[in-house]
């Protein structure tokens, strides 16, 4: 019988839809968002880094949830 250390590493992504003035201000309501979230552990709001922040005017919103015109995609 031998004993095996095994480590376990999971990434999952959340996606917040903000209105903001700014980039500043945009992250920081996210951030709240996902404080008052039931649905994830404050363990995860604790680990968790901001990946991308795009605005609705970014040339990337096209190619991601976002259209070209901020709107979610159907």
């Amino acid at each position: 019988m031998k004993t095996y250390e095994i480590e376990f590493k999971a990434t999952t992504y959340r996606q917040v839809v903000v209105d903001a003035k700014n980039r500043d201000e945009a992250e920081e309501k996210a951030w709240e968002e996902l404080q008052h979230d039931t649905e994830i552990t404050a363990a995860w709001v604790e680990s968790a880094e901001v990946h991308t922040l795009i605005a609705e005017d970014d040339s990337e919103a096209n190619q991601t949830w976002m259209s070209a015109t901020g709107k979610l995609k159907n």
